[in-house]
């Protein structure tokens, strides 16, 4: 490929992530109230539609990020595949009220998790369908980032490897 081609070949952001779900109903309801999603918009779909293969979506704006759920089979991803995830930053909320909230919504929360060196930490957890998500909250340091995730009883690394503080 010429340098000129590469030179014109550039990606921008995500434009959207997109879930196949068991229940779109479901789904939107979840990412609403525990994500604080906004409906973007829905494409509905008659059985004319469903006949022809299309299937009911519904596009929720998380913040900046659109998630587009989609009536389906959602994936299976086993216990050790962490990786498999999305991450956002949180833009309002410590990490205690993100602990907190999540709880509250009966989501089971994996972490405060610290990265080595690194100036935030990690909340994770699975929506209803067993799609990860993590939620990153930045500090001006690693040691703020350590001292709150040791404080709310965190550790180092992910849900499938963390490590001791040193």
């Amino acid at each position: 490929m010429s340098p000129r081609k590469a030179q014109m070949l550039t990606l921008g952001s995500i434009h959207h992530v997109a879930l196949e779900v068991a229940d779109v109903e479901t789904s939107e309801r979840w990412y609403s109230t525990v994500l604080g999603a906004e409906v973007d918009r829905r494409t509905d779909v008659d059985e004319a539609d469903l006949a022809s293969g299309r299937v009911r979506q519904v596009w929720m704006r998380v913040g900046e990020l659109v998630v587009n759920l989609a009536q389906g089979r959602p994936i299976e991803r086993g216990a050790d595949q962490h990786f498999v995830h999305v991450a956002v930053r949180s833009v309002g909320g410590t990490l205690a009220e993100w602990i907190t909230h999540l709880r509250e919504h009966g989501v089971e929360v994996l972490g405060p998790y610290g990265h080595g060196g690194l100036p935030f930490v990690s909340l994770y957890f699975d929506d209803p369908d067993g799609y990860r998500w993590e939620i990153i909250v930045d500090f001006d340091s690693f040691e703020a980032a350590t001292a709150e995730s040791v404080r709310l009883g965190g550790r180092l690394g992910n849900p499938v490897a963390s490590y001791d503080w040193h």
